[in-house]
């Protein structure tokens, strides 16, 4: 139950959930490679901002569940040296585009009322060149530092303190608020340990180039996510 619950936490703030068996219309072509590139994928355009709608349903011990709504506003800023990810006006984590590959090179720390860079080492590969359907990649997120003043942590492209299997599914069209696109669609299984077969949760994140991501689902313990795109400039 503890590990649970820390899930809960750890995820709270994922971008995104819900499963939907009508939406698996995944193109699974072995040949299919990539086409977009990494930083158009992902949206990487500077003074961007995207608002999600966010939806959780946490189920409860009495078997009831708790549904909550809320809207997101994430900014986006920086160039091919860096990328700078906020929720709302809080800096959370960079991300650097080289040659095809995005890593998440650091988070942001407070000091006072400024935001350092803190560097990750090794930093974790997000998206890599030359993929087709069907590749994956492991790796591991570090955790998130407890000390920051946050109202809650934030995690976009990222699964603090979890190891992940990350694999390219294909192509798939969705539906949500922002509209409806024939997204790029990422499954992903995260895992307390690199030696656990059972994931403790698993995640969907559906990508557009020029946009960035557009869908988010996660299911996780009691928790289930649904992050949906809005609007975007």
């Amino acid at each position: 139950m503890r590990k649970i619950t820390l899930l809960a936490a750890c995820l709270l703030a994922v971008f995104a959930f819900g499963c939907s068996e009508d939406d698996d219309n995944v193109n699974s072509s072995s040949g299919a490679t990539l086409s977009a590139s990494s930083a158009d994928l992902y949206g990487l355009v500077d003074n961007r901002q995207i608002v999600y709608l966010q939806t959780d349903t946490t189920w409860q011990e009495d078997f009831s569940f708790v549904v909550t709504t809320r809207r997101d506003t994430v900014y986006i800023t920086g160039d091919n040296s860096g990328w700078k990810l906020q929720a709302g006006e809080i800096p959370v984590i960079n991300l650097n585009v080289t040659d095809g590959w995005i890593i998440q090179n650091g988070y942001y720390e407070k000091s006072g009322v400024s935001y350092s860079l803190v560097d990750i080492d090794p930093p974790p590969v997000i998206l890599w060149p030359g993929l087709k359907t069907g590749d994956s990649r492991d790796g591991y997120f570090p955790p998130f530092p407890t000390s920051q003043d946050y109202t809650e942590p934030f995690f976009m492209y990222s699964y603090f303190g979890l190891y992940f299997t990350r694999r390219y599914a294909g192509r798939e069209q969705i539906h949500v608020p922002g509209g409806s696109f024939n997204a790029y669609r990422f499954d992903v299984e995260l895992f307390w340990t690199p030696s656990d077969d059972d994931p403790a949760a698993t995640a969907q994140e559906y990508f557009v180039p020029s946009i960035g991501l557009v869908k988010h689902q996660l299911v996780g313990g009691f928790l289930r996510r649904n992050l949906s795109l809005v609007s975007y400039r």
